[in-house]
């Protein structure tokens, strides 16, 4: 069984100043290309912001996943950046089937500091883990899209 995972990426809110900010997707989180070979306890897997992965009981990386990279824009130079979130074991799902797939956290350094053109990126992990009920995964992309909150 080979299930691929794509967590679309961070749709981020603001709050500070309103110029001219962006923040663009370079990479979306990905936790590759995995194989569950029994479900009945939880397993996962943890993608790092440095691209390595661990995987924990029965779920094997085939293919290794990345971290997410977001490029920060337009906030001054040299200035702190800090991002939080509130994800707590949100589902992934998939189309053609019922069963999810859990993203536990996500894994960044939870504070920037732009550089002398007010830009930085930010590369952003994550831990899933599968539900342990006994049911099988279907092939196939399970995604979620997530929130960010910037303050700066």
């Amino acid at each position: 069984m080979r299930t691929h995972f794509c967590l679309l990426s961070a749709l981020l809110l603001s709050a500070g100043s309103v110029a001219q900010q962006t923040i663009t997707e370079l990479e979306p989180l990905s936790f590759g290309l995995l194989a569950i070979t029994d479900n009945s306890s939880v397993s996962s897997v943890t993608v790092l912001p440095s691209n390595t992965s661990a995987s924990s009981n029965s779920i094997y990386v085939v293919k290794q996943g990345r971290a997410a990279e977001l490029l920060f824009e337009g906030y001054g130079a040299r200035i702190q950046v800090t991002i939080s979130d509130n994800v707590n074991n949100q589902p992934l799902s998939n189309l053609h089937n019922n069963q999810r797939f859990y993203l536990n956290r996500l894994i960044y350094n939870p504070t920037l500091v732009t550089d002398s053109y007010g830009s930085a990126v930010l590369k952003v992990g994550g831990q899933i883990s599968t539900s342990g009920d006994g049911s099988t995964y279907n092939d196939g992309y399970y995604d979620a899209t997530v929130s960010l909150t910037v303050d700066f």
